[in-house]
């Protein structure tokens, strides 16, 4: 989230400011701290011992939410993530517990 943030704050120090990926940069910030709230929710509900919960989820969306959150670390290692790396996998249902939604 701070390094988003702090590429927002530079795009808009830019004469003229880029709005565009001001926006995208906070769209970022707001995706990432939904995540974070999520991540909070399930650890109390592990603490509280609360029956596991389940939910159907779109594997796409989990499979990019996991290159999206490792993307810089999987660059650094010389691995490349893009488009071409996702893969539509319809049909398949998957069950998510409070531990690996």
């Amino acid at each position: 989230m701070v390094t988003n943030a702090q590429a927002a704050l530079r795009w808009l120090d830019a004469r003229p400011p880029n709005l565009e990926e001001t926006r995208q940069a906070v769209a970022r910030i707001v995706n990432d701290g939904i995540r974070a709230g999520d991540v909070v929710d399930r650890i109390r509900a592990l603490i509280k011992k609360v029956p596991a919960r389940t939910d159907q989820f779109d594997i796409n969306d989990a499979i990019m939410d996991v290159v999206t959150l490792t993307r810089s670390e999987l660059s650094s290692m010389a691995f490349r993530c893009g488009p071409s790396s996702r893969r539509a996998y319809r049909g398949f249902k998957a069950i998510a517990s409070n531990y690996n939604k």
